[in-house]
């Protein structure tokens, strides 16, 4: 039997600790199970909730749930006055281990019987015919084909011009101010201790 790599143990230590405290509940019903549940740690990221909002919902997401870890930027104002967001808050320290155990409390508390998305406040995930097609399209697909999860890969956009000149004004669309991306010299590798050989 092979020992668990050293963050897989911290992620379930913080995953049988944590306790998110609930800032407000959707009143809406669930969705069901093959429509995704948006998942999203976040702090002070109130300049791109809007576009997030606006491009998730556009693919058809019907329920968000944000973990906030100390906003004061009026980031949790904007959420708790979404009707289809249940926003969480977990103050104190973060890491990246810390932040995988709140999103599986996140995770456990819906019911892991279900789609779930979860993206960083500045990412925007795209597929094929998604201009066509929502999430649920997608979830029922994969369902049809017997695919559990689906891997996509990151591809960092950016803006014309020197990278640490470029700007972003809240409520713009994040493909707008960030079109351009590089053309070639992408490599595929895979995480052994995450991913099934």
């Amino acid at each position: 039997m092979v020992e668990e790599p050293g963050y897989v143990q911290e992620v379930k230590r913080e995953f049988a600790r944590v306790q998110l405290a609930p800032l407000h509940l959707s009143a809406q019903p669930l969705p069901p199970r093959t429509s995704p549940i948006l998942i999203s740690v976040i702090k002070d990221e109130g300049n791109r909730l809007a576009d997030l909002l606006r491009h998730y919902r556009a693919l058809g997401v019907r329920r968000f749930c944000f973990i906030d870890n100390g906003s004061t930027d009026g980031s949790l104002e904007y959420l708790a006055a979404q009707a289809d967001v249940d926003l969480y808050q977990r103050p104190g320290a973060f890491e990246w281990k810390l932040k995988q155990g709140w999103i599986n409390r996140a995770i456990a508390g819906y019911g892991p019987d279900r789609w779930f998305i979860y993206v960083d406040a500045d990412e925007h995930i795209v597929f094929e015919e998604s201009d066509q097609r929502g999430f649920e399209e997608l979830a029922a697909e994969m369902e049809r084909r017997d695919i559990w999860r689906v891997r996509g890969f990151m591809l960092d956009m950016y803006a014309q011009g020197p990278l640490l000149q470029s700007s972003y004004r809240a409520g713009d669309a994040l493909l707008d101010s960030y079109p351009l991306h590089d053309a070639a010299e992408y490599e595929k590798s895979r995480y052994k201790e995450v991913l099934p050989v």
